[in-house]
């Protein structure tokens, strides 16, 4: 599962690791294998980990000439990626899913790199030459980011729980809305001032300047007129590609089986 916490422009090195080891601790049930914290005049990161891809590599932060990443998810297809970067003479350091993604941002960009990536994902990464901060989510929004945005720093995190030492106000609107709705619509949460990124959301924060985009859109039409057995033979392939990519680990792998067409179809 894997989940992180942090902000920008700490101030003191002491009291900014108090800090991030107090918005870690609420989600430490994320990653049972390993924990590790990296604090800077820029950046301040905290990341638990769940090891299942490049048990020895993959650790995180990543860091690498002033560009810094944590990520929670998987990147699908990733050695394909792989193939190209090394193509490009670009060094990758082990074999994990994170290097490859890291690499890719440093070295394609942002946009560009979520034009070729397919997975379930939410990562920030700090922009050395740009000095920005990308917060970034999967475009169905399987894994989760939350985040405080005011005219000094950014806190985010992988859940609510994480940004309660910034903010414990609750948001009335919000609860009015979820009973209402039994759910909170758009980016708020029942915390003020915690917004979530939202699914295919891509959010750019350059000092105080915040930008927001929607990279991906699920409504997009399909043109092609195909017959009913092109869709049946392109939906059987499709299946067997993206079950096989989500088989990727280096320890073991299980189907959850509740006896539908779904799950019955995956296994």
């Amino acid at each position: 599962m894997c989940g992180f916490s942090g902000f920008t422009n700490p101030n003191s090195k002491t009291e900014d690791e108090v800090l991030l080891k107090k918005m870690m601790l609420p989600i430490k049930h994320r990653g049972p294998d390993e924990s590790s914290i990296y604090i800077n005049d820029k950046i301040a990161l905290g990341h638990y980990r769940l090891s299942i891809i490049d048990i020895k590599g993959g650790k995180q932060p990543c860091i690498d000439n002033g560009n810094y990443l944590l990520f929670n998810g998987e990147i699908y297809g990733y050695k394909e990626i792989a193939k190209i970067l090394r193509k490009k003479n670009i060094p990758l350091r082990n074999n994990s899913d994170t290097e490859v993604l890291f690499k890719s941002l440093v070295h394609f960009g942002v946009e560009k790199t979520l034009k070729i990536i397919d997975g379930m994902f939410a990562f920030a990464f700090y922009e050395g030459q740009s000095n920005s901060l990308w917060l970034v989510r999967d475009p169905l929004g399987e894994k989760p980011l939350y985040y405080i945005h005011n005219k000094t720093k950014t806190y985010f995190s992988s859940e609510v729980s994480g940004l309660s030492q910034i903010n414990k106000k609750i948001n009335k609107n919000a609860i009015m809305q979820y009973l209402h709705l039994d759910y909170i619509p758009f980016d708020q949460t029942l915390i003020s001032e915690i917004n979530k990124v939202l699914p295919g959301e891509c959010i750019r924060i350059n000092d105080s300047k915040i930008t927001k985009k929607i990279y991906f859109n699920l409504n997009q039409e399909n043109k092609n007129n195909i017959s009913m057995n092109q869709s049946l033979e392109i939906i059987d392939q499709l299946l067997e590609k993206s079950v096989k990519e989500r088989l990727v680990a280096d320890v073991p792998v299980g189907v959850f089986l509740s006896g539908g067409i779904d799950s019955s179809l995956i296994s």
